[in-house]
């Protein structure tokens, strides 16, 4: 994401302070770690057991780190 001026030209100012910042977010795109879903009770209105399991795999922090790196 970049906080861009409204017509492209890079030597538009910028309303907001008039600089200009870049934001990088690493994102592992093909993960490994596979999460579930269970069912706490029979009554449907009960909020279900959700377990994400993100980042079981080391390799997986490995690409993350690799990408803030």
């Amino acid at each position: 994401m970049a906080n861009c001026s409204r017509t492209g030209d890079t030597r538009e100012l910028l309303q907001t302070g008039n600089t200009r910042f870049v934001t990088f977010t690493p994102t592992l795109l093909v993960p490994k770690s596979r999460g579930n879903i269970t069912l706490r009770d029979k009554d449907p209105y009960t909020p279900p057991l959700i377990n994400p399991n993100y980042l079981s795999y080391q390799s997986e922090i490995d690409i993350l780190v690799d990408g803030v790196r």
